[in-house]
């Protein structure tokens, strides 16, 4: 049975690779801030109780003024200030949800290009029994999007190749990452998060998390030329 799930969109980092005048987040896709594009993408989600945008501390009013207004569910969406890290960041979203929320989905404001038909797969995989479960009733902790790799791995030292790496039980790691507000508890029950993601810190934490495969484009926007690689898949889609 799908939970109830509040948004956390983390929209805090400087995206200094992209060499924009302005921080990632308002970059414009066609017009749209990147980070609307993004917020649009999970608000209407089915159960869905609202959202957290969590921004950096100069773009709070941007956001307050503009960026959460352009939701239809605005009214159900609030603004933080984002951490020193992101997951501090990430803390101060959940933090802000609502004790209706049963779920948590976290999603990058980098990636603009989530599609429909795999967010749902991935709410439907979260409602499927797990082994482990986040709260110890036989409910999965958390999913999460991912990729397989498609590139060759090699393991160096230096520049030396040491080994082959078989990419076949590999996966890249995307977001929306979900998981139980029970998962979530137990997580900083243990301890600060070391990974880059949600779910490394779940997985550390002994709980289950399981992948669903994107079937469609799910880009993180790193470089400006990611964000023409956007722009021509949002218009394919227009």
């Amino acid at each position: 049975m799908r939970g109830s799930i509040h948004w956390v969109v983390v929209a805090a980092g400087l995206g200094s690779r992209l060499s924009a005048e302005t921080r990632k987040a308002g970059v414009a896709l066609l017009g749209v801030p990147m980070v609307v594009h993004s917020m649009r993408a999970v608000a209407g989600a089915p159960g869905s109780v609202g959202g957290t945008l969590v921004v950096h501390p100069d773009d709070l009013g941007r956001a307050a003024e503009e960026w959460i207004p352009a939701l239809e569910q605005a009214s159900s969406w609030s603004v933080v200030t984002g951490g020193a890290t992101r997951a501090e960041s990430v803390a101060r979203g959940v933090e802000a949800a609502p004790e209706t929320a049963e779920w948590i989905g976290v999603h990058d404001a980098a990636r603009p290009l989530l599609d429909p038909g795999d967010l749902d797969r991935l709410l439907a995989r979260m409602a499927e029994p797990g082994e482990a479960g986040g709260d110890g009733a036989g409910e999965l902790a958390g999913a999460i999007l991912a990729a397989p790799v498609a590139d060759t791995l090699q393991r160096v030292d230096g520049d030396r190749i040491v080994e082959t790496v078989d990419r076949s039980i590999l996966r890249a790691a995307q977001t929306p990452q979900v998981f139980t507000r029970a998962a979530w508890r137990a997580a900083r029950e243990r301890g600060e998060c070391a990974g880059t993601d949600e779910a490394s810190w779940l997985v550390a934490s002994g709980l289950e998390v399981r992948v669903v495969e994107a079937r469609r484009p799910n880009p993180k926007v790193t470089v400006a030329a990611d964000l023409r690689t956007c722009e021509a898949h949002l218009r394919a889609r227009a």
